[in-house]
């Protein structure tokens, strides 16, 4: 990728986080600068994946959480369950990412090119 399309990517990146941010803060939310709400939804985001996680050894049964539910459900499956090859795919115990898991099943977001975004003002 060449270092135009690079930075072109990191300002529309950018200015997403900030409109997030500014979304945020007409809703009720906390006044926060778009780098906290970046780190906010990274930090909420390995969390839930981590919730999601195979658990090895004993101890009760991890409850259900609501919050982590809806935000894997943003995820991309590849996100969630990783991406593995058809040798991986065959030879996998885990059900975390089955057929029949609704993370498999989803499709992964598109993310608009910078031309369609600047189509869509």
């Amino acid at each position: 990728m060449n270092m135009y399309l690079i930075c072109l990517t990191l300002i529309i990146l950018n200015r997403n986080w900030k409109k997030a941010a500014a979304v945020l803060q007409t809703v009720g939310g906390p006044v926060r600068e778009w780098t906290m709400v970046r780190k906010k939804w990274r930090d909420l985001a390995s969390k839930a994946k981590a919730y999601k996680a195979p658990k090895t050894g004993g101890g009760p049964p991890v409850l259900e959480d609501p919050l982590y539910e809806k935000v894997l459900g943003v995820l991309a499956k590849e996100v969630v369950c990783g991406i593995l090859s058809e040798d991986d795919m065959a030879s996998s115990q885990e059900t975390i990412c089955s057929d029949e898991s609704e993370y498999a099943s989803k499709p992964t977001p598109s993310v608009p090119s910078p031309v369609e975004q600047t189509h869509h003002r």
